[in-house]
């Protein structure tokens, strides 16, 4: 048989075999077309706090890297798709029985957002850096562009109102209550991580692709089934049970901590010093998370400090605390920069460093010390490379020295970080092209500047 009539055989058999199957069959399929694309989109991607840094050109090295939570469980629903798949093929009775599988996987596709806090602090501290640092920087162009005078290049400043965020304090998650077994109180969490403005909105496609391959897969399974609907009548009470377990698994470790820092708070209350460290080095130990969180570390910190111990790192966590309530940021670097040479690797100490340092830059940008600002932000990009808020600093100095082409290509960096948001903010972008074209304007190309320009006033374009 030539290749030409076995090629004209394909849709033929293809037909036959189709006209074999169940209904519900290509809704299985279509699962498992769903589950293959989710193995190989990634879900939560950013910039690696370890591997980005500042290359030798000075601007922004990215290395991505995807929450190992998120990688384990993408890879694991391409493998039950995988199974499915052959399971289908030799027509074997034992797919229904995969149903129970698939609503643990749907339950820990749900229960995601919990296990990045428990397992992956760091990542979730650096998404929020991100998210919080693209924000205040957008916020910022966009009110001086929107309030120009004169000339936005002369009067851009600062607005160092927004409350800061130096702690994973997280809406839902440190104030232990069940309210965040509900939707409400995920959706609470996702925001605070910086996962959302609402919705998913920074969660790849993969993402969704396997929520979707997950529940198409149900609908094809028990449409399968003789007498589907009573079965899914009979599982409906079990179904709950499965998803709720895998929330249970995730948030037993979280309770456990909760309950140490009750009785940390009483030990506190009493005088016990001692018990009250035991206890709050055990939330620690539980919540992994909040050893990124300043107060917290305060909290030790003020034990240690009435018991004189200066060799202590939290005794200067205390104080720099201390410093931040009273906008002292000046102080606080001075504070943390104590802790940092006696703890350098403390889980936080990098980002509190280079909040105190962009703030310190923000204070001086304000007074009209645009090159002492530079060195403030110059040193918080040292600590965290993707610092979007530093960037921005360090291009609006630019702006002051007249120097477009180099604050085009540090607001060019704050765009780049945004697009790891999963949302299109207009401002940062609107600000790189009008330096672009004020840079081409200044080197007398009026074709280029009069392009970028032109560019800026059709966002549609971008």
């Amino acid at each position: 048989m030539t290749w030409a009539r076995r090629l004209l055989l394909v849709p033929a058999r293809a037909l036959a075999w189709s006209e074999a199957r169940d209904r519900s069959d290509y809704a299985i399929l279509a699962s498992v077309l769903f589950m293959a694309l989710s193995a190989y989109r990634a879900w939560y991607v950013l910039p690696s706090p370890y591997d980005t840094t500042i290359g030798l050109d000075g601007l922004l090295s990215i290395v991505e890297t995807e929450f190992p939570a998120a990688t384990v469980l993408r890879v694991g629903i391409g493998a039950f798709g995988a199974v499915i798949l052959l399971l289908l093929l030799a027509k074997a009775q034992a797919l229904a029985k995969l149903r129970w599988p698939g609503w643990l996987l749907l339950g820990a596709t749900l229960a995601l957002p919990f296990a990045m806090q428990l397992w992956s602090p760091n990542l979730v501290r650096e998404t929020q850096v991100i998210y919080s640092h693209v924000d205040r920087a957008s916020n910022d162009i966009e009110f001086n562009l929107k309030n120009q005078q004169r000339d936005w290049r002369d009067l851009q400043r600062f607005d160092p109102s927004p409350v800061l965020r130096w702690a994973t304090d997280l809406s839902g998650y440190t104030d232990w209550s069940f309210e965040m077994l509900g939707l409400a109180g995920q959706v609470d969490v996702l925001d605070a991580l910086g996962l959302t403005n609402g919705y998913f909105n920074v969660a790849g496609r993969g993402w969704y692709f396997g929520m979707s391959g997950l529940l198409v897969f149900q609908l094809g399974v028990y449409g399968r089934l003789t007498g589907g609907r009573r079965y899914l009548l009979r599982d409906l009470p079990l179904i709950p049970v499965c998803l709720v377990s895998v929330f249970a698994l995730i948030l037993v470790p979280r309770a456990i901590g909760e309950y140490h820092s009750q009785v940390a708070g009483r030990a506190i209350s009493k005088g016990d010093d001692t018990h009250a460290l035991e206890e709050l080095r055990a939330v620690r130990f539980w919540i992994p998370s909040i050893a990124y969180s300043l107060a917290f570390q305060a909290e030790i910190g003020a034990i240690t400090q009435r018991r004189g111990c200066m060799s202590c790192p939290e005794t200067y966590l205390y104080r720099a605390n201390n410093a931040v309530a009273v906008r002292d940021y000046q102080g606080a670097a001075r504070a943390l920069e104590k802790a940092a040479a006696l703890a350098p690797e403390m889980p936080g100490m990098r980002y509190w460093l280079g909040q105190a340092y962009v703030e310190s830059g923000i204070d001086i940008f304000n007074t009209g010390q645009y090159t002492a600002a530079d060195r403030f932000f110059r040193r918080a990009l040292a600590y965290v490379p993707s610092d979007a808020l530093a960037w921005y600093g360090r291009a609006i100095v630019q702006l002051r020295l007249r120097d477009f082409a180099a604050a085009a290509e540090y607001t060019h960096q704050v765009v780049r970080l945004q697009n790891y948001l999963g949302f299109k903010k207009y401002p940062p972008h609107a600000q790189w092209l009008l330096a672009r074209s004020w840079s081409a304007y200044r080197r007398g190309d009026f074709v280029e500047a009069h392009r970028y320009f032109s560019e800026y006033l059709t966002p549609e374009l971008w």
